[in-house]
C-alpha cells in the first residue's frame, strides 16, 4: 500500500488564466464604475432636495412676511369689534339697572318684576358674550389654518 502526502504548497497557475484575471479586473472596475454613478446620483439628489426644501422655507417666511400686516390688521379689527360689543354690553346692563327703581320694596310683584328684567339682562350678556366668543373662534381658526399649512410646509421639506 503506497502513501501519498498531501500537496501543501500552492501549485502556480499557468498562464493560461491570466485572461480570466483580465475579465475580473473588467467586471470589478465597471462595477467599481456604477458603484460611483450611484453615489454620485444620490448626492446630486439630496443637494437638489435641500436646494427645493430651502427655497420651500423661503417661499414660505416671504409669505409670512409679507401677508403678516394682514393677519395683524383682521386681528386689530377683531379685536376693536370685541371691544365696542363689550361697551354696548356694558352701556345695556348700565341702562338696565339704572331703570330699576332706588329703593324697592320687597314685595313678590317687586321680586317678579325684578327677576323677569334679570332674566333678559342675562340673556344679552350671554348673546353678546357668546358673539364674542364665536368671532374669537373665527380668528383662532384662521391662525390655525396657517399655522398648520407652516406645518405642513415645514415636515414637506424633511
Amino acid at each position: 500500500m503506497e502513501f501519498y502526502e498531501p500537496e501543501t504548497q500552492m501549485q502556480v497557475k499557468p498562464d493560461g488564466d491570466k485572461p480570466k484575471d483580465a475579465k475580473t479586473e473588467e467586471h470589478f472596475n465597471k462595477f467599481e464604475n456604477k458603484v460611483e454613478s450611484v453615489v454620485t446620483n444620490i448626492q446630486s439628489n439630496i443637494q437638489q432636495n435641500t436646494q427645493t426644501g430651502w427655497s420651500s422655507i423661503n417661499g414660505l417666511f416671504s409669505n409670512i412676511q409679507k401677508n403678516l400686516p394682514t393677519y395683524q390688521k383682521t386681528l386689530n379689527e377683531s379685536r376693536e369689534q370685541a371691544q365696542k360689543r363689550l361697551a354696548e354690553t356694558t352701556d345695556v346692563l348700565g341702562k338696565r339697572i339704572g331703570s330699576l327703581p332706588k329703593a324697592l320694596p320687597l314685595k313678590e310683584e317687586n321680586l317678579n318684576e325684578i327677576k323677569a328684567k334679570s332674566g333678559v339682562i342675562i340673556k344679552s350678556v350671554n348673546d353678546n358674550t357668546n358673539k364674542y366668543l364665536d368671532d374669537l373662534d373665527a380668528e383662532l381658526e384662521k391662525v390655525e389654518n396657517f399655522t398648520l399649512g407652516y406645518a405642513t410646509n415645514f415636515v414637506q421639506f424633511g
